[in-house]
């Protein structure tokens, strides 16, 4: 019998693609628990950019069997995205031809919260406010200490472990593997409440002297903001005070308009001070190995003009557990080519980066 049958795997990140490939790995019969360093009202309450889900979307969540959850649930519909790209005119990126129609703008804390709601119902040990300690590759099995109130710290034997932790990469780098940067860039990152909707449900993305702005509206009357900018350009000059970012959203003519920006003033609610983020793209010099990969953000990030972060979590993981299940039927080329998979999508998404910004 595979050692993948004898022993549990671990997940390491309950983000949307720890929740996600914990899921499809559990519905394929396998013993899995899903561990995450954050307590769970942190899970369940964090303010986080990547809000876009495109149509085909719809297909990955009806693999996930969260498609109904989904659709009664109060994300917002897009019906495309709006840029004003170094123009003043405008072009358009609509979703009429598409057969599902539309797009969505979502209320990110409450998918996550599906996601890992899901996980738990096909049988996945959820593990909060968990984290680990000694992490030791022995033979053909990871022995494993897990440090929470829980748990007992004495190490556990793992025949997996599946690295979800987002751009920090746990596990990744604890076995020594660096990321490739293909563009560093920052965001700063701020969340408003409105009483009222914008005038439309587009994402609208406007270019700046020193970076871009991006505004949508989620679910909640709340709208989704972030300001990109390259670190040796605008570190200096940009901080995470109320009043810089007010400086730099008065420097935007559509944005600004967008959210009733007057004298200096925004007409909606911060819910919280803007916040400095991460927002590179780059991808691990290797995403798998024996007896170990990595998924989502961990594997490999995007800018976020992309708009494809959560895609591209959801479709790494449902590719991962696929390989996985690929491992126990005895092929043994599965994690080369789930590797070969993602530098692709990399590689693709990079000429379309390239293309978009013209280097």
């Amino acid at each position: 019998m595979s050692v993948l049958k004898q022993r549990p795997i671990l997940v390491v990140g309950l983000g949307p693609a720890g929740a996600a490939v914990a899921n499809f790995l559990a519905r394929l019969g396998l013993e899995v628990i899903a561990i995450d360093r954050s307590a769970e009202s942190q899970l369940s309450t964090r303010l986080r950019i990547g809000e876009s889900l495109p149509p085909d979307a719809k297909h990955l969540l009806k693999q996930l069997d969260v498609w109904q959850t989904f659709k009664a649930a109060n994300h917002q519909k897009c019906y495309g995205n709006q840029a004003y790209w170094h123009t003043d005119k405008p072009t358009f990126h609509d979703f009429v031809q598409h057969p599902v129609g539309h797009g969505w703008h979502i209320d990110r804390a409450a998918f996550e919260q599906m996601l890992r709601d899901k996980a738990k119902s096909v049988g996945v040990a959820v593990h909060s406010n968990t984290s680990i300690g000694e992490m030791v590759r022995d033979g053909d099995v990871w022995q494993v200490e897990l440090k929470s109130d829980d748990l007992c710290s004495n190490p556990r034997e793992f025949s997996f472990v599946i690295d979800a932790t987002g751009r920090q990469s746990w596990v990744a780098r604890k076995l020594g593997i660096e990321r490739l940067y293909e563009a560093e860039q920052l965001a700063l990152v701020a969340f408003l409440q409105t009483s009222q909707d914008l005038k439309d449900s587009t994402s609208l993305v406007e270019t700046v002297e020193n970076g871009w702005w991006y505004s949508a509206q989620i679910p909640n009357g709340r709208v989704a903001t972030a300001f990109m900018f390259a670190p040796s350009k605008q570190q200096q000059t940009v901080s995470s005070s109320v009043e810089n970012w007010r400086s730099l959203l008065s420097q935007s003519q559509h944005t600004a308009e967008r959210l009733g920006l007057v004298e200096g003033k925004c007409e909606f609610v911060l819910l919280a001070p803007p916040k400095i983020v991460a927002a590179d793209s780059g991808i691990l010099q290797q995403v798998c190995g024996k007896g170990w990969l990595a998924v989502g953000d961990a594997a490999m990030t995007y800018d976020p003009i992309a708009s494809h972060g959560l895609m591209m979590s959801m479709v790494s993981a449902r590719d991962a557990a696929g390989a996985i299940n690929g491992l126990i039927d005895g092929r043994d080329d599965t994690l080369g080519m789930y590797a070969q998979r993602m530098c692709q999508s990399f590689m693709q998404y990079c000429e379309l980066r390239r293309g978009f910004y013209g280097v």
